[in-house]
Protein backbone atom coordinates (compact mmCIF):
# COMPACT_ATOMS: atom_id res chain seq x y z
CA UNK A 1 0.00 0.00 0.00
CA UNK A 2 1.20 3.48 -0.88
CA UNK A 3 -0.12 6.70 0.61
CA UNK A 4 -0.59 9.34 -2.10
CA UNK A 5 -0.90 12.97 -0.98
CA UNK A 6 -2.14 16.05 -2.83
CA UNK A 7 -2.13 19.63 -1.58
CA UNK A 8 -3.79 22.70 -3.08
CA UNK A 9 -2.96 26.29 -2.13
CA UNK A 10 -5.83 28.77 -2.15
CA UNK A 11 -4.09 31.86 -3.48
CA UNK A 12 -6.72 34.22 -2.03
CA UNK A 13 -6.68 32.93 1.54
CA UNK A 14 -3.24 31.30 1.68
CA UNK A 15 -4.89 28.17 3.11
CA UNK A 16 -3.52 24.77 2.09
CA UNK A 17 -6.00 21.92 1.72
CA UNK A 18 -4.55 18.40 1.81
CA UNK A 19 -6.00 15.06 0.77
CA UNK A 20 -4.51 11.58 1.12
CA UNK A 21 -5.60 8.21 -0.14
CA UNK A 22 -4.00 4.75 -0.02
CA UNK A 23 -3.61 2.65 -3.15
CA UNK A 24 -2.37 -0.87 -3.68
CA UNK A 25 0.34 -0.50 -6.34
CA UNK A 26 1.11 -3.85 -7.93
CA UNK A 27 4.74 -4.70 -8.76
CA UNK A 28 5.85 -4.53 -12.40
CA UNK A 29 2.72 -2.61 -13.45
CA UNK A 30 1.95 0.99 -14.26
CA UNK A 31 -0.80 2.67 -12.28
CA UNK A 32 -2.33 5.97 -13.36
CA UNK A 33 -3.80 8.36 -10.80
CA UNK A 34 -5.58 11.59 -11.59
CA UNK A 35 -5.35 14.56 -9.24
CA UNK A 36 -7.89 17.33 -9.62
CA UNK A 37 -9.00 20.32 -7.60
CA UNK A 38 -12.59 20.86 -6.53
CA UNK A 39 -13.77 24.24 -5.24
CA UNK A 40 -16.06 22.51 -2.76
CA UNK A 41 -13.79 19.81 -1.33
CA UNK A 42 -10.21 20.67 -2.32
CA UNK A 43 -7.92 18.12 -3.98
CA UNK A 44 -9.28 14.83 -5.30
CA UNK A 45 -7.23 11.72 -6.20
CA UNK A 46 -8.64 8.77 -8.07
CA UNK A 47 -7.31 5.77 -9.94
CA UNK A 48 -7.93 5.83 -13.68
CA UNK A 49 -9.39 2.63 -15.16
CA UNK A 50 -7.00 0.80 -17.50
CA UNK A 51 -9.15 1.33 -20.58
CA UNK A 52 -9.18 5.14 -20.06
CA UNK A 53 -5.50 5.82 -19.25
CA UNK A 54 -4.00 6.46 -22.67
CA UNK A 55 -7.04 8.31 -23.96
CA UNK A 56 -6.88 10.76 -21.05
CA UNK A 57 -3.12 11.26 -21.47
CA UNK A 58 -3.52 12.05 -25.18
CA UNK A 59 -6.14 14.71 -24.36
CA UNK A 60 -4.23 16.13 -21.39
CA UNK A 61 -3.22 19.79 -21.46
CA UNK A 62 -2.14 19.80 -17.82
CA UNK A 63 0.95 18.62 -15.99
CA UNK A 64 1.80 14.94 -15.91
CA UNK A 65 4.34 13.39 -13.53
CA UNK A 66 5.93 9.98 -13.51
CA UNK A 67 7.32 8.27 -10.44
CA UNK A 68 9.23 4.99 -10.58
CA UNK A 69 9.80 2.98 -7.45
CA UNK A 70 12.44 0.29 -7.01
CA UNK A 71 13.23 -1.38 -3.71
CA UNK A 72 16.57 -0.29 -2.26
CA UNK A 73 17.72 -3.91 -1.91
CA UNK A 74 16.81 -4.80 -5.51
CA UNK A 75 19.50 -6.78 -7.39
CA UNK A 76 18.65 -5.46 -10.85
Amino acid sequence: MQLINAKVLNEQTGKITAYSKQYQLDPQTTTYLQVAASKESGPIIHKIPTDEELLLLKKSTRQTHQISRVLSDCDI
